[in-house]
């Protein structure tokens, strides 16, 4: 895919509270980490729970400085939205997504794409005027439906579809 066949999307998503646990691990172990880490958020916080909002939808985060660089391993954090003042077992914590601009694509593709998806939208912010915020603190997002399948009940290495939005913090240059 070209950046150019990228269909992307400028928009503010609203700040939003989540509950997450954090994940620390080198890219080729990630997958597999990040699905530990989601059996812990959702045996703590399930589907039903009354401070979970939007059950069917979690959240990944990752640093943004991280993006284009070359690191042996980097942190991001599995959640799900709740309730702004709720109140967490350990090892979970609270995360404030604060509200800002994102380029916002919809991703669905298997390994061979999901190798370039993430340039091609790096191309396309360049392309249409906007740079990358890479501030300390600032997180890209992506969200993945957990219906009909949870992809994070599927082993990392048996994933052959791939599902989610990808949100970029963005500045205009």
């Amino acid at each position: 895919m070209k950046s150019t066949d990228l269909k992307a999307t400028i928009g503010r998503i609203p700040a939003f509270t989540a509950a997450v646990h954090p994940v620390v691990a080198n890219y080729a172990e990630m997958g597999k980490e990040v699905r530990k880490s989601w059996r812990q958020v959702d045996s703590l916080i399930p589907k039903g729970h009354p401070m979970r909002l939007q059950g069917d939808v979690a959240y990944v985060f990752s640093p943004q400085r991280i993006m284009g660089s070359d690191i042996s391993s980097f942190e991001v954090k599995i959640g799900v939205q709740v309730e702004s003042h709720a109140t967490l077992a350990q090892p979970i914590e609270l995360f404030q997504v604060p509200e800002r601009e994102y380029v916002t694509t919809h991703f669905r593709g298997g390994w061979k794409e999901l190798n370039t998806v993430y340039f091609d939208l790096m191309n396309w912010i360049k392309e249409n005027g906007y740079e990358l915020d890479r501030s300390d603190g600032v997180y890209w997002i992506e969200t993945y439906p957990l219906t009909p399948a949870n992809p994070f009940e599927i082993p990392h290495d048996q994933i052959e579809t791939f599902n989610y939005d990808i949100s970029m913090a963005v500045v205009k240059k």
